[in-house]
């Protein structure tokens, strides 16, 4: 097949977008800075993604597609293990797995698009966005590593996958991105495929109209939030310590004002070496500091940037989307003056950069001339920057006449020059005319594709997995028993074994039996009842010989057999909730002395701990500490759940979220 023909005679182009699969978890999948080009997307382009709840169904109903499934990677194994020699090639591969190779493969398209690092098929043209460089070479480099390792080698790989024919475009918003490629690379062939793109969040993103007014007397409010990925290291390169030692100084300088951090809480030790008090931090909970943890819907975040006059990030690099959502919601971004920032940020005008890290952290490599960032730098700066962002804040502060204004350029200038609609329009606009003017050979992957037909979401899906969390987050955890939430979907898996990059994958447990059943929905309540064997807490005595014999009997008719299995599951725990109901009564309400009988269940579910107290189930808050009888009698509780059924309890916190 020609490739470039079918778009020249005005048909649809389709993209494979292989977003939702293991790999690109450590990319953060379906990332938000994406998104609008999904929503608006033209109609002469189809964006094709894998839907992992429709592949599981499909494969444990065809045992024999999983066969071929496991043939065609174990010849794909056979055709990376060939690849060239050398530590950059092989783990490469070992990163970008032949399941994975065989999944991108497989999604429908006649282009695939990859962001963040290149992962493409090499089977068909493919175009590539990035915001840094130092990511594009992931998983050996990251941001803030300093100098590359294996330069050379990394050259070499990376040119191989660039410079090839099959890949089309490289874009980026960022100009010193673009001009790292060029630097490093060297290649005229590279050069001609790079082109700037402009960047915006989809206005599907955002559900009312922002009207940002402040006045004098107003207790201003500060927000602060972590990366999508919730982790806890996140914390301090987004500049988290900044924000505390800013606001300690803040309250003492006699200033009023509520900040407020969406993120993963570091331990004190870590906030102590990073110059914050944590007796500072603990004193004012509850007062002028509200600390949350819990993963926060799109809807919520964007109440609480709509509600928030400066958003904190102090970070050592650039955070694009965060930016950009905050400039949408009028909430003034406070940056540092780090790579990328100036995109955006126009000092005084729609926002405040704070001055330093840039010379700080940021370096021409002698041998490249590219620009390298070495994190461990950034301590260097962090008085100054604690310094500049009280003298700026309180500069606006004491002029709250130039608030209001300041917060309706940003809008402005988030709604004009960092549209949603007007990135999607400009890049995939230059997709096609790219895809038009281009005539490659290109192998057919039809029946490969056709092995898993029906298996892609809908575009109805787009803001359920790129509204959700991009790396896996723990939702419930039992005990024996573990929920998360990723890309959209739960994921149940049975005990507390360590589940690897790869055990994300579908296919990892058909061709790996020793690696984790992960079954995976749309909808958390439809995984509860998998927490729930009925015989979980009560003891577990060996089956009579008589009833062994039954059930023999019964399995000629498993209709009946389950019917019957059913009855005595309920009629043993209907009997074990009489015994727990009596102990309690006994000694609570006859005063015979009686033991208390109670057990923690399960920790951290939706904020809550379970506790199993004699026949009742009760779910108490985190923050309330260990379970006390005394404070459950005196109703000292400041919220509780209660009910005589573990799963009916869940299923209440959820619905309640």
């Amino acid at each position: 097949m020609v490739f470039g023909t079918a778009k020249k005679n005005g048909g649809v182009l389709k993209v494979a977008a292989p977003w939702s699969l293991s790999h690109y978890i450590p990319l953060n999948g379906f990332h938000p800075l994406y998104r609008a080009l999904f929503d608006h997307a033209p109609a002469e382009v189809d964006i094709q993604a894998w839907d992992n709840v429709q592949l599981q169904r499909f494969l444990e109903l065809n045992k024999d597609k999983r066969e071929k499934i496991a043939c065609d990677v174990k010849r794909l194994e056979k055709a990376a293990n060939s690849a060239p020699p050398g530590f950059i090639p092989k783990t490469y591969y070992e990163f970008f797995t032949p399941s994975n190779i065989l999944l991108t493969e497989a999604l429908e398209g006649e282009i695939e698009f990859h962001h963040t690092a290149p992962f493409p098929s090499m089977k068909r043209p493919f175009v590539f966005h990035c915001e840094a460089f130092a990511p594009v070479f992931f998983p050996f480099t990251q941001q803030g590593d300093g100098k590359y390792r294996q330069q050379a080698a990394l050259k070499a790989h990376y040119q191989s996958i660039f410079s090839n024919p099959m890949c089309l475009a490289i874009f980026s918003h960022i100009p010193e991105t673009l001009e790292s490629f060029r630097l490093f690379f060297n290649s005229p062939s590279i050069d001609e495929k790079l082109f700037s793109s402009k960047a915006g969040l989809s206005n599907k993103s955002f559900d009312k109209e922002v009207y940002p007014e402040f006045s004098e007397g107003n207790v201003p409010r500060f927000l602060f939030i972590n990366s999508a990925s919730q982790s806890p290291n996140n914390f301090f390169k987004r500049g988290g310590h900044i924000a505390l030692r800013f606001w300690k100084e803040y309250l003492e300088s006699g200033r009023r004002g509520q900040l407020i951090l969406q993120c993963g809480r570091p331990s004190d030790l870590s906030l102590k070496e990073n110059g914050v008090d944590p007796q500072f931090v603990a004193s004012e909970m509850g007062k002028s500091i509200l600390w949350t943890q819990k993963y926060l819907s799109n809807h919520e975040l964007n109440a609480l940037m709509q509600s928030s006059q400066f958003f904190l990030l102090p970070s050592a690099s650039l955070h694009s989307a965060s930016i950009l959502h905050a400039m949408h919601c009028a909430a003034i971004p406070v940056v540092t003056d780090t790579l990328g920032t100036s995109v955006y940020v126009n000092d005084g005008e729609t926002g405040i950069v704070l001055k330093g890290m840039h010379k700080a952290i940021w370096s021409r490599d002698s041998d490249t001339g590219i620009f390298l960032d070495n994190y461990k730098m950034a301590k260097s700066v962090d008085d100054s920057l604690v310094s500049q962002l009280l003298t700026r804040v309180c500069g606006l502060l004491d002029q709250p006449d130039t608030i209001t204004p300041l917060r309706r350029r940003i809008l402005s200038e988030a709604k004009t020059r960092f549209s949603g609609k007007a990135f999607s329009d400009h890049f995939w606009q230059s997709v096609q005319n790219i895809t038009e003017s281009t005539a490659i050979d290109v192998p057919t992957l039809k029946k490969r594709q056709f092995v898993f037909k029906n298996g892609t979401l809908d575009k109805a899906d787009w803001a359920r997995v790129f509204e959700s969390v991009p790396q896996p987050v723990k939702r419930i955890y039992s005990g024996d028993d573990v929920i998360f939430e990723l890309g959209g979907t739960f994921l149940h898996a049975h005990g507390n074994s360590e589940i690897s990059l790869n055990d994300w994958s579908v296919l990892e447990h058909y061709l790996n039996p020793s690696a984790p059943k992960l079954k995976i929905e749309y909808d958390l309540l439809a995984l509860v009842d998998m927490l729930f064997p009925s015989d979980k807490y009560g003891p577990e005595p060996g089956k009579p010989s008589i009833v062994k014999w039954v059930s023999r009997k019964l399995m000629r008719n498993p209709k009946l057999h389950g019917l019957v299995r059913r009855f005595f599951r309920y009629l043993k725990a209907i009997i074990l909730l009489a015994i727990r109901f009596s102990k309690y009564w006994a000694g609570y309400k006859l005063g015979f002395g009686v033991k208390e009988d109670s057990e923690l269940v399960a920790e951290g579910i939706e904020g809550f701990n379970i506790v199993r107290y004699f026949h009742l189930f009760i779910a108490i808050p985190v923050s309330e500490g260990e379970f006390d009888v005394y404070r459950l009698n005196n109703n000292e509780y400041m919220r509780i759940y209660k009910h005589f059924r573990y799963s009916k309890l869940i299923t209440r916190i959820i619905n309640d979220k």
